[in-house]
């Protein structure tokens, strides 16, 4: 009992931390390929303001980690920070920092893989202090694509496969099925792709539309080229997403 309130008592005691940061993920369940927005607030739970003194211009940094803890992106990968220090002041209450976006892709350019679940980590690291959080992010398996095709309704989808030649039209097979799809994986692509778009009837025939696609997370000689964003989709704002 003696023990319990001495607990407690401690704990009462010990002063909240006077900066905090807190980030949301949107989505945070969704499938490869998609962007993904990340938001940093900073709340000073004091009663004045604090000024930190940063490194660089760069205030933050994000990486994504598999469950094993390996960094698969960070966003200051071919970055080279400006020796200049920042100075920054955060008033009382809630200062909104950024919104990050991701393209979902790997330092290599790969997609992650899916299944999986994964980490993103924000730091904010000042002379004086640093501030860290992690967040989760859920990636679904990638449709099979006898599912895309069979679908009543077209919808964004994220499809995976290897792709083959045919008669000048390219095409994504799976262990269930292949489909068309309206360009080339690269010069030579070789190898598991992954890639998002939605079923489209184009000349006369149905054809997967392809509005982003990389190399899959084990493809380590795609000998393809990525494309971050390209066109929009036709109507895509107005389908609902599939994960």
């Amino acid at each position: 009992m003696i023990a319990l309130f001495f607990v407690l008592a401690l704990a009462a005691a010990t002063p909240p931390q006077p900066l905090t940061l807190t980030v949301s993920v949107n989505p945070a369940h969704t499938a490869s390929l998609v962007p993904v927005s990340i938001s940093l607030t900073v709340t000073n739970r004091t009663r004045s303001p604090i000024t930190l003194e940063f490194p660089s211009p760069d205030l933050f940094d994000v990486q994504v980690l598999d469950a094993g803890g390996q960094v698969l992106f960070d966003s200051h990968t071919g970055h080279n920070p400006i020796d200049v220090h920042r100075k920054m002041v955060f008033p009382v209450g809630r200062t909104n920092i950024a919104t990050y976006a991701w393209s979902g892709l790997t330092d290599e350019r790969h997609a992650l893989a899916a299944p999986a679940q994964y980490t993103i980590h924000v730091e904010m690291a000042s002379s004086s202090t640093t501030l860290a959080t992690d967040v989760p992010l859920t990636l679904d398996a990638p449709q099979t694509i006898d599912s895309v095709v069979a679908a009543a309704k077209p919808a964004i989808a994220t499809i995976s496969g290897t792709p083959e030649r045919e008669g000048g039209i390219t095409y994504l097979r799976d262990d269930t099925g292949r489909v068309a799809i309206t360009q080339p994986l690269g010069i030579r692509p070789q190898g598991t792709f992954i890639a998002r778009g939605i079923m489209q009837t184009v000349l006369n025939e149905r054809r997967f539309v392809i509005d982003r696609f990389a190399p899959a997370s084990d493809n380590s000689d795609p000998e393809g080229t990525t494309i971050p964003r390209a066109m929009p989709l036709p109507n895509s704002s107005s389908l609902p997403r599939s994960r």
